[in-house]
């Protein structure tokens, strides 16, 4: 059965603490990634729908 952490000494403490702060810091930077790469996508989508409706506006000018 685990120790609860208050039986713990501080040291192991501290590097259970800094291992899971560089596996969320890890994440986080991941994530990051994608949603820039997401927003990337988004964008041209969004660039590609304003061109179809500019091009409805045309049509429906003629």
């Amino acid at each position: 059965m685990r120790n609860s952490i208050k039986d713990m000494p501080s040291e192991a403490i501290r590097k259970l603490l800094q291992g899971e702060k560089q596996t969320l810091t890890k994440v986080k930077a991941r994530l990051v990634r994608e949603l820039a790469e997401r927003q990337e996508e988004l964008d041209a989508v969004n660039r590609r729908l304003n061109e179809i409706e500019q091009g409805e506006q045309i049509l429906a000018g003629r």
